[in-house]
């Protein structure tokens, strides 16, 4: 277990002496103190115990089918909004069906209906000849935002009527509306089997529908896609691919190559409406690389792929995967699942539920990934769109950089917009979103990952093992430019046991990034136990030698956390010039290893600000606990604004407490000034290098002497700034404020 910092030896050392009895019972030990304090304040369930040890048991000998159902368990006893509160805050406590989420698609002797609700909730469809219905398909396995139900056996040409109905996790039930659909008919449409040679098809005449009317099994590929404009429709039935024994490479559930321009690959293709399953095979538990047994390996553009429920669990395996994409791509309304967890090579992004990659960045701004639900990834979700939205992504890594969305990211591109996502998770290395080069926004998704030891997945030790974090931003070397990457409206909530790393936020500064901002967010940290100090809402991270770095602004955001508000630098980085202007910290709990700041990393940390923050129920901006710095150099100042009234185009000048100069400069027309002034440098209670020093040293900056020089008059006031000031100070009348 690692070390107790000195606060938390202090507590458990009172603890355990408070607990040796009038008998005079043996103590406890500190650890087993301290534990036991956190059990009684945390009550986890033992449902949430069980199902972590469960997952914890898994090894590379367990079956899709067991590996997906323990992650199954795992997500119902740790998500939800019954396990966050803030997620009723956020969304609203009444349970709502979303309009805009809602989509259907009518077969031939199927029906896709799919829809959006504002909470997690089981769902089914009742459907028939009339109101009256008669029929009912099966609720899924847990409570989910998205939802997608496959209407079978049904008369072609033929009215139906349905509703959607949802149930939340309070047992609220909603219905919709009646609503109908029609069946289409078999004319103008090619069917398959028919009498065509395959598998695979060969789907090769432009401008077609080709419409399959049997369940198949193939051993190979099942389709080939060499024409422009075919829609394949699956009408509600499953595909299993790469059944044979010896199943060669590069078998797919559907393929795509050829068309009119060979170098970009058939244009309008859509796939829609049907089940695509990964089968099993010698050669596919040994592949390395992610072009072979994927259910969709596509090419081209205009294409849509919607309604599909997909799964797979080879090693290195696409969901969807979209290549050499040069214009128009939606992809939207699908379930897919990853039931595998042996990753054979992490880099090139091993495995992911989607992904674009792109010959021509022409049609960049023109790709869309909504309204998908990824059950489970076992490292990336969805990534390369340049609109994600309104998908629920669940992260359980089994690698380093398992990141549930990843923006295209190339600089000179726009990395988009990416809202309403859902995104769950926990694992070896799990991030909510990754990074982009340029004009990046981030808004209204919800983050709420859980961290229990899974160290034993993944070799690697060189990076950060066991972590969970909400949003990413790296700059490994200097001069990668990042520009206008924003943050807004976001719920993250990480909560993590057993020494876990967490943090809401990881964001690199640099020269080279400019106008990176999180603002209007709230992150909430918990830790569950004794062991998990490594946390933090916000995680400064740079290089200590990027003194000149732009920087990070952090505006208006709440910060709940039980263990640390704040940590500038750690292992993976260290952070200079990050701003931290009118954020709310909020202590909860007693956790007697919190502290609202931490310092660490190695080297030194400079130029942090906090300027017009609020602390709450025992946050504080001197509470500085030290793991490892240069105390000589690392600090950060305490500032609040002063806003000063005073007559138009005055001098005016600001001495601190030791009469040096903090500011000078001239009132706009109309008298007013606005600035912010030092109350405090922060940094370790001593110089050199500092190891685990709890504490901090504190230079104070204020009172400071305020002269406004006008007309030849003079006048000068004292204030103390220790939170925001409104003054009014004019050289010909007595100062007020």
């Amino acid at each position: 277990m690692p070390a107790l910092t000195p606060l938390l030896k202090r507590t458990a050392l009172v603890l355990a002496a408070l607990a040796v009895t009038a008998a005079g019972t043996v103590a406890l030990s500190q650890s087993e103190v301290v534990q036991r304090a956190l059990n009684d304040e945390f009550q986890i369930p033992e449902q949430s115990v069980r199902t972590a040890k469960a997952l914890q048991a898994l090894d590379d000998s367990a079956t899709p089918e067991e590996r997906y159902a323990t992650y199954n368990a795992f997500a119902r006893a740790h998500f939800g909004a019954e396990h966050e509160p803030l997620v009723y805050e956020f969304f609203g406590s009444e349970l709502v069906l979303v309009d805009s989420g809602h989509w259907t698609h009518a077969s031939l002797t199927s029906s896709a209906v799919a829809f959006e609700t504002s909470l997690p909730a089981l769902s089914w469809v009742e459907y028939g000849l009339s109101p009256d219905y008669g029929y009912r398909t099966a609720k899924p396995e847990r409570h989910f935002y998205l939802h997608l139900h496959h209407l079978r056996d049904l008369a072609p040409g033929t009215q139906y009527h349905y509703r959607v109905v949802v149930e939340d996790e309070r047992g609220n039930r909603l219905a919709s509306e009646d609503r109908t659909f029609t069946t289409t008919r078999a004319e103008g449409v090619i069917l398959l089997p028919g009498n065509r040679a395959g598998p695979p098809y060969l789907l090769d005449q432009p401008d077609t529908v080709y419409v399959l009317t049997e369940d198949i099994t193939t051993p190979s590929t099942a389709f080939q896609i060499r024409a422009d404009r075919v829609t394949l429709d699956l009408n509600g039935h499953q595909v299993v691919y790469a059944a044979a024994p010896e199943a060669p490479e590069g078998n797919h559930g559907v393929y795509s190559s050829g068309g009119a321009d060979r170098r970009l690959g058939p244009t309008g293709v859509t796939v829609l409406n049907g089940t695509l399953t990964q089968a099993d095979s010698p050669l596919l538990q040994e592949n390395r690389r992610h072009q072979h047994f994927s259910p969709l390996r596509l090419r081209g553009y205009g294409t849509e792929i919607a309604g599909l429920d997909i799964a797979y669990h080879g090693p290195q395996v696409w969901g969807i995967d979209h290549r050499d994409t040069s214009g128009p791509v939606r992809i939207h309304h699908n379930v897919i699942t990853d039931r595998g967890g042996v990753i054979r090579d992490r880099r090139g992004a091993a495995n992911r539920a989607v992904g674009l990659t792109y010959s021509s960045h022409a049609g960049l701004h023109e790709t869309r990934i909504t309204h998908n639900l990824v059950k489970r990834t076992r490292q990336n979700g969805l990534s390369g769109g340049f609109q994600i939205s309104h998908n629920e992504v669940h992260v359980d890594s089994h690698s380093t950089n398992s990141f549930a969305i990843q923006p295209r990211s190339r600089q000179g591109l726009d990395g988009g917009s990416h809202f309403g996502n859902r995104i769950f998770g926990t694992g070896f290395n799990a991030y909510g979103f990754g990074w982009a080069g340029q004009n990046l926004n981030i808004h209204d998704n919800l983050i709420h990952f859980q961290g229990i030891d899974l160290s034993h997945r993944w070799p690697e030790r060189w990076g950060d093992v066991n972590l969970i974090q909400g949003m990413r931003v790296t700059n490994y070397s200097s001069g990668r430019v990042r520009i206008q990457l924003r943050y807004w409206s976001n719920l993250i909530s990480l909560r993590g046991r057993d020494g876990v790393e967490m943090r809401g936020t990881g964001f690199f500064d640099d020269a080279s990034i400019e106008g990176l901002q999180f603002f209007d967010n709230t992150v909430k940290v918990i830790s569950e136990d004794s062991q998990t100090t490594n946390a933090a809402a916000l995680s400064a991270h740079g290089r200590y030698s990027q003194l000149d770095s732009n920087p990070v602004i952090y505006d208006g955001n709440k910060l709940i956390s039980n263990i640390a508000h704040i940590r500038l630098g750690d292992s993976y980085g260290r952070g200079q010039n990050h701003w931290f202007i009118s954020n709310e910290l909020i202590r909860v709990g007693r956790h007697p290893g919190y502290h609202t700041m931490v310092m660490g990393g190695a080297f030194w940390v400079t130029g942090h600000r906090l300027i017009d923050n609020r602390f709450v129920d025992g946050a504080a901006w001197d509470d500085l606990y030290v793991q490892r710095t240069s105390g000589n150099r690392s600090h950060y100042s305490v500032e609040w604004t002063l806003s000063l009234e005073t007559t138009p185009g005055a001098l005016v000048t600001i001495k601190d407490a030791a009469g040096e100069l903090e500011f000078t400069g001239t009132a706009d027309d109309s008298g007013h000034l606005t600035t912010t002034l030092t109350q405090a440098v922060v940094q370790p209670v001593r110089d050199g290098d500092v190891i685990d020093a709890a504490g901090s040293r504190v230079s104070r900056k204020t009172p400071h002497a305020v002269t406004v020089e006008s007309g030849g008059e003079l006048h000068s006031r004292e204030i103390t700034m220790d939170r925001p000031q409104v003054i009014s100070i004019h050289a010909d009348r007595s100062p007020s404020g």
